[in-house]
């Protein structure tokens, strides 16, 4: 799928201002690595949780893969597997230099490299979690509707048991995004931020005949479905 340049530069302008808005919080968790702000861990939390999701609608396949393993070291911080120690810490700011440096040349980020701190990311990940926790993200449990029929959505049993722990139900929600930049003016990285603003996207797929966006909106609908959890 390819965009037009103006919905790519938002998410781009928008993605630096939520980095550089954590950048003194990442330093504040480190030195409360003892007893860390749940306030700020969810604050990080949301900024890669954001940028994922933008990254995914757009495509932008290293960037989306980037910000999900930060966001998962920042989830199994809000869930007290993980303290934000000087090593995690050092190895967050280096991917969001990484980010930066993506999001600086978004339309050959894909093409680049990241496998290096991508792996050193996921080895941290990986090392600090118990053995349960990593059973439980290895374990997809496939999500069915209330007959009992194939949604296809999967998401992983440590989400599946937080969710639920939570008292939180899962809905399917189906927009049209042709149908809301027409009849609304709602462009997609806007929905996405407005979804955002009151909870968290678990998955998101898009279903389309459209491959090129770039000259503007299509009269074919562009499907977006969204896994969304709410209380």
């Amino acid at each position: 799928m390819h965009y037009t340049k103006e919905i790519i530069n938002q998410f781009v302008t928008e993605s630096r201002e939520y980095l550089e808005s954590i950048e003194d919080d990442l330093l504040n968790l480190e030195k409360t690595r003892s007893n860390p702000d749940p306030s700020l861990v969810n604050k990080v939390f949301r900024v890669h949780h954001t940028i994922k999701e933008g990254a995914g609608f757009l495509e932008l396949k290293n960037i989306t893969d980037l910000a999900l393993v930060m966001e998962n070291i920042f989830s199994m911080m809000r869930a007290g597997e993980i303290k934000p120690v000087p090593v995690i810490i050092d190895a967050l700011r280096e991917g969001a230099g990484c980010l930066n440096i993506l999001l600086n040349d978004v339309e050959r980020s894909n093409e680049m490299d990241i496998s290096g701190i991508y792996k050193q990311l996921l080895n941290l990940l990986s090392g600090n979690v118990s053995q349960q926790v990593k059973k439980e993200l290895d374990t997809n449990v496939a999500l069915s509707g209330l007959q009992g029929e194939d949604i296809g959505f999967e998401i992983n049993a440590f989400t599946w048991k937080n969710l639920q722990a939570e008292g939180k139900f899962l809905y399917v929600l189906k927009y049209d995004l042709m149908e809301l930049a027409r009849s609304e003016n709602r462009r997609p990285l806007q929905l996405i931020r407005q979804l955002l603003g009151s909870g968290d996207i678990i998955e998101g797929r898009l279903e389309t005949t459209v491959e090129d966006l770039r000259t503007g909106l299509s009269r074919e609908p562009l499907l977006y479905e969204v896994l969304y959890p709410i209380p």
